[in-house]
């Protein structure tokens, strides 16, 4: 049951502007401050405050210059209204209790009050005041007494103009940053206030439910707020628009999710159409009326104007924000501060501008920017323009990224302008400032720390981690595709053909039975990967592609009648997916160049292909294509799914992209557009029909509508918008793939895991026509008449082929130095032996101890150092993206630099699972993989942005993972979604289903934060933060998470990686030209060169540390980032170069990562009983220095009990010793 306060997000759509209020009221303010002095007893102060408060907002209309009709509507998102009750506060289980005394923080956010000596600033979420004066004072020490607590995350406090109000950020209620307002007298008397009676006289001010606030100040006469309203893009870069919103004395019954009038838009490049505004990511922010509030000054990033898109690694010795004024009687904006290098009649400004603050009297700018390897606090005077430098000690701002939180905590003029206090060194200071003899404002005399301390008191909620042991999965001699795909009907849909990871099937539906009959399709070879089936229509015939990494693709067809296979002649060299025929003619998509490919090999002619094929007849005649034509008008890619139909008695291919379906006649050359798709990922269509049957997957869902009138718009799934086709209907629970329509229009199928899903059309439109509409939006209509089938798909893993290669023989590693990472081994064993056999460790121990099996195969470590296996805890690859099921030079890189397990918190439900199978098969070296699986997106991007507005749609998100994955599927990834609402069910549901919850950190210090409060599993990416201080490091090590900070890919300032790139020869690096593309490396010649105070690494590594000495797990991962493997080590180096020792890097990166994945039982440590991955360094490496130092430069890696050599490249050693995998042409260069 929600409290009697807690708003349900309003079913309203955007209406443009809020009735403004024509004056303040102000008798609910004083009804507030009555309630506080009866609470504590201070009714002989009520003469004093009718002293102090002034009524400062005038009845006047100001509005009416600004059109009420929005140019930019912002309508389409959030999908669906958020219905289900929420509050974090009380739905949500705080379990665990933080206290902590402090004398600095990190990034604490101050406001100074107008007329006294107080301040407020926010701490962990929590509202603290003090003095700010320059002497002592009453307060015992400068105590900083909180006095809003508890589990919203409240922050970014600002004074009203005189002092009785505090305008402030919280996730209170429903769990997006909204505006918020609070009555304030003094310091002293808040402190004596219970915060839970505080928070109710607390008023919200705004509702939204998608979108989120930051950086609220008051208008100083007027009832308005000004305030940052963020916007997450296609890509998670926030842009910001300044709003103003009409300030409300009391939270009204509903109020809506739509609200204010939007001040500063974004900008959008010249050459953009208007239709792009929202991708556009030039925002504006951290906005403050002038003193008279006829103004407004805000900062825009002035370095990407001409792309759109934010960008990172910019140069912020040269400037990247601006300061601006815009003048609200006639909305011209002026530049008051450049980011630009010196130019004629433009001022020069390196160094940027972040933060602006005018003076109470408007006479003096105080900003911050960079100058050298300083963040310097400037005052500028806004008469002459003259600017003077008034302190340099401050910590470095984060102009480079977009920070939600600001590029530099909030600061403030004192009462009289005499001084400013900010945050710096994770102290507060006062920046005393004077006139000078022109009567401009200038620093005067040595800043001073304002001492305090301050009594954190926080409630955490129970870390969401559970463990696995997976060893028997692992060392299986049989596995199970749990990801189909390539889903195809024929046309009686009564048979289904699908690939699964390499191989093709097909299941044959028998009405008399429950069980589908599967049948593998034949192949060339049983080592020969197969993809892209298809029934040729009308014909006993199956057509398919096969792979050689060598001669690339060709085609096959099947009699699925008699089980004979022919290759298809005739077909050029290349590499195609989605082949079709109807016997008559065939079409295919050639592919071209691609990150996997390159620039290499049969690039050109990529696009649509069709030509004729000639059928074998009863003599089994060889099958040709001929009189072959490139339609080069269609636009293709490699999720392309082609088909061929009669329409109007013409054959006609029917090209369905995923937001595009195309009809062109193969003999009449004319084309069409059928549908398009707004936000679809995939689109089929049977045009034949009367009325065009339309089936599309949109937002993870699979949808369906007869629709003759789509033509004229991009059709998409939002209830009651006017692009969604009329009657559509959801097929799918909890998600679907790969959907398909029989030829007879009868059925419509889609996959979801290893099952397969079907309706009969006529069902689901009778059942469904008159149904309302939110049962069809949510498919429970059509819920009842989908049927399914486990399609139970085996395959031999490479345990079960080794042991068949092997006869059962062991494998034993003798003459080594064992640094086992384990806690009930010796750090270093020398002379010791390890025994494998079936890909497991069965015996470790010094070698005169250690008795070997009768048939064992020997390797002499000759004294080398022998670890675990390296485990790279957030890495990113592309290669499953492929639709070519070959090997890969990405997994190959990864076991050569030791990394022996891989989890990708960012993948594919399906093509991640797709390409982990081909690994389990052998089809391809690599590493254990695991991954999240599709992101859980709060950005507006289609193919992930996930809506959780209850339990079951946290529920359904998670499913879609596991439904892929089976038991290998136990993470998922918050891609930033806004509401905390949302994140706590995910947190709910995920302890439900045993999953771990892996969050996107980075952007917004707040957000991290409340992951570690509310107990994510990890935090994924740095907090922002590069120096952290007692609060934050305190809290991160009572959370209980692990924490991923990826140097290599360092916010605060460039990317650890160009650093590597600065100072190493990647080009010419011996080891890299065995495993990476030549061209990738080729890119990383010439590099950006930066200062040392460029790279925030050194202090995020510092700070990591701290944090690793506290006892939390500080995970290796290496982003992905070029070159990959190189980099892992280079992170670590980087992890070292912050203070921790070499061991402790090296047991983050190995057992470490395996506790934070739960799979410390499996792998992590030599022991027996665990899965045998190693790495074998040289004779002479044998200390943990040494291994460090040369920590690339393994000489043997084993990986599920096979050893490989792998300086020169995979070679592998036992059990088929000298076999190397064929991996297609990468690189010309070896040809000289």
């Amino acid at each position: 049951m929600l409290p009697q306060k807690t708003l349900i997000p309003a079913r309203q759509r955007d209406g443009g502007t809020e009735s403004s209020q024509s004056s303040i009221v102000l008798s609910h303010f004083w009804k507030n401050i009555s309630y506080i002095l009866a609470v504590v007893g201070l009714a002989h102060l009520l003469n004093g405050i009718w002293q102090t408060t002034r009524v400062v907002f005038t009845p006047k209309n100001t509005d009416e210059r600004i059109s009420h009709s929005d140019p930019y509507p912002d309508t389409d998102y959030p999908l669906r209204p958020a219905t289900e009750p929420w509050d974090i506060s009380q739905s949500y289980e705080y379990s665990r209790n933080f206290t902590k005394t402090v004398s600095n923080g990190t990034w604490l956010r101050i406001t100074t009050h107008p007329i006294k000596d107080e301040i407020v600033f926010d701490m962990l979420g929590d509202l603290y005041c003090m003095s700010s004066g320059e002497t002592s004072t009453t307060y015992s020490a400068r105590k900083a007494h909180a006095f809003l607590t508890g589990v919203p995350f409240d922050k970014e406090a600002e004074f009203s103009s005189d002092g009785t109000q505090l305008v402030f950020i919280s996730d209170a209620g429903f769990g997006v940053d909204n505006i918020w307002t609070l009555p304030y007298t003094s310091c002293d008397e808040m402190a004596q206030v219970a915060s839970d009676e505080t928070r109710k006289f607390t008023v919200q001010q705004t509702n939204s439910t998608f979108r989120f606030f930051s950086s609220p100040a008051f208008h100083p006469t007027e009832p308005k707020i000004i305030a940052t309203k963020w916007y997450l893009t296609g890509r998670p870069n926030g842009a910001g628009e300044i709003w103003e919103i009409p300030l409300l004395q009391r939270t009204p019954e509903i109020l809506p999710n739509h609200g204010g009038k939007r001040l500063i838009a974004r900008q959008i490049p010249a050459s953009w159409p208007r239709e792009k505004y929202f991708e556009s990511q030039l925002g504006a922010e951290q906005a403050r009326y002038s003193a008279d509030g006829s103004a407004v000054v805000f900062t825009r990033n002035s370095k990407d104007k001409q792309s759109g898109k934010f960008s990172y690694n910019k140069d912020v010795h040269a400037g990247i924000n601006a300061v601006y004024s815009l003048d609200l009687s006639n909305s011209h904006v002026t530049e008051l501060v450049a980011a630009a290098a010196s130019a004629p009649n433009q001022p020069a400004s390196p160094g940027g501008a972040s933060m602006p603050r005018l003076s109470h009297d408007g006479k003096t700018l105080a900003f911050v920017r960079r100058v050298d390897d300083k963040s310097v606090l400037v005052l500028k005077h806004m008469e002459s323009g003259t600017i003077h430098y008034a302190w340099d000690g401050l910590t470095y701002d984060l102009s480079m990224i977009p920070a939600f939180m600001g590029a530099y905590p909030n600061f403030g003029w004192v009462a009289n302008d005499t001084a400013l206090v900010i945050w710096a060194q994770g102290l507060i200071w006062r920046v005393p400032v004077a006139l000078d003899a022109l009567g401009e404002r200038v620093g005067n005399g040595a800043p001073f720390a304002l001492p305090f301390e301050a009594s954190i008191e926080l409630e955490l909620g129970r870390t969401r981690y559970s463990t696995r042991d997976i060893r028997e999965a692992e060392l299986a001699q049989t596995g199970t595709v749990t990801s189909l795909h390539g889903l195809r009907s024929n046309e009686a849909g009564d048979s289904v053909v699908f690939e699964a990871a390499g191989d093709n099937y097909m299941a044959s539906l028998d009405s008399q039975s429950d069980r589908p009959t599967i049948t593998a399709l034949e192949k060339p070879n049983k080592h020969t990967s197969c993809y892209a089936p298809s029934f040729v229509h009308g014909s006993p015939f199956l057509l398919q592609a096969c792979w050689n990494a060598r001669n690339l693709t060709s085609f096959h067809l099947l009699h699925h009648l008699k089980g004979s296979i022919i290759k298809v002649h005739g077909l050029p060299r290349g590499r195609y997916v989605s082949p079709v025929s109807n016997g008559l003619y065939i079409a295919y998509v050639r592919t071209g160049k691609d990150y996997m490919f390159g620039d290499v090999e049969e690039t050109f002619g990529d696009g649509v292909w069709i030509g004729r094929l000639t059928l074998p007849g009863e003599t089994l005649a060889r099958p040709t294509i001929s009189d072959l034509e490139h339609i080069s008008s269609i636009q293709t890619s490699h999720e392309t799914k082609l088909d061929i139909s009669m329409i109007n008695g013409q054959p006609t291919l029917i090209v369905q992209n995923p937001n595009k379906i195309v009809l062109h006649g193969i003999q009449t050359g004319v084309e069409s557009v059928l549908v398009t798709g707004r936000t679809t990922v995939e689109m089929t269509a049977l045009p034949a029909t009367k009325q065009h049957l339309v089936a599309f997957r949109d937002f993870q869902h699979v949808w369906f509508s007869y629709d003759g009138n789509m033509r004229s718009r991009a059709i998409w799934s939002k209830p009651g918008d006017v692009d969604t086709p009329s009657g559509l209907v959801r097929l799918t629970e909890t998600g679907g793939h790969d959907v398909t329509i029989s030829g007879d229009g009868r059925r419509i199928f889609w996959l979801n895991g290893p099952t397969l899903e079907y309706v009969d059309v006529d069902n689901v439109a009778t059942a469904c026509r008159m149904a309302p509409s939110e049962l069809r939006d949510c498919g429970a209509c059509s819920r009842p008449w989908v049927r399914k089938h486990h399609l139970n798909i085996r395959y031999q893993t490479t345990t079960g082929a080794q042991a068949i290669s092997t006869q059962g023989r062991a494998f034993a590693i003798v003459n080594a130095t064992v640094i086992s990472m384990s806690t009930t081994f010796p750090m270093i064993l020398k002379n010791a032996t390890i025994i494998i056999q079936a890909g497991q460790i069965i015996d470790v121990g010094e070698s005169i101890h250690t008795s070997l099996p009768k048939e064992t195969d020997l390797h002499d470590a000759e004294g080398g150092a022998v670890l675990p296996g390296f485990i790279d805890m957030h890495g990113h690859w592309g290669g499953f993206l492929s639709p070519y099921p070959q090997p890969s030079w990405e997994m190959e890189t990864f076991l050569g630099y030791g990394v022996t397990t891989i989890h990708n918190p960012s993948s594919k439900n399906v093509n991640g699972m797709v390409e982990r199978h081909l690994i389990e098969k052998g089809r391809m070296y690599g590493p254990r993989v695991f991954h999240t699986g599709d992101v859980l997106y709060g950005s507006t991007q289609p193919s992930v942005y996930t809506e959780i507005n209850s339990r079951s749609d946290a529920r359904d998100a998670l499913m879609r993972v596991k439904a892929e994955g089976g038991s290998s599927s136990f993470s998922v990834k918050n891609y930033q979604i806004a509401p905390r609402s949302a994140r706590q069910r995910l947190l709910f549901e995920a302890a439900d289903l045993d999953m771990l919850v892996l969050p996107e950190g980075g952007w917004s210090l707040d957000w991290d934060l409340t992951y570690f409060i509310d107990g994510y599993t990890t935090l994924e990416h740095p907090v922002p933060v590069p120096e952290l201080y007692d609060d934050v490091i305190s809290l991160i090590a009572a959370s209980g998470s692990s924490y991923t900070p990826l140097a290599v890919m360092n916010y605060g300032g460039i990317f650890g990686q160009h650093w590597v790139h600065q100072n190493h020869d990647i080009q010419q690096d011996k080891k890299l030209r065995n495993y990476v593309k030549h061209d990738i490396l080729e890119s990383l010649t010439e590099v950006k060169k930066a200062p040392m105070s460029s790279y925030q690494f050194f202090n995020t590594t510092k700070s990591t540390a701290e944090v690793a000495r506290r006892g939390v797990r500080t995970n290796v991962g290496s982003h992905g980032e070029q070159p990959i493997g190189y980099l892992f080590h280079s992170e670590m180096h980087m992890m070292a170069l912050g203070g921790q020792k070499p061991y402790d890097v090296l047991r983050h990166a190995t057992m470490g990562g395996a506790i934070s994945l739960g799979l410390q039982a499996a792998i992590g440590s030599i022991e027996p009983g665990k899965l045998a991955d190693l790495v074998i360094y040289p004779a002479g490496v044998s200390t943990v220095e040494a291994v460090f130092n040369s920590s690339m430069h393994m000489k043997n890696v084993m990986s599920r009990g096979t050893l490989f050599a792998v300086e020169e490249g995979l070679v592998e050693i036992w059990p088929r010793k000298g076999r190397r995998q064929t991996r297609t042409r990468l690189n010309p260069d070896n040809d000289l």
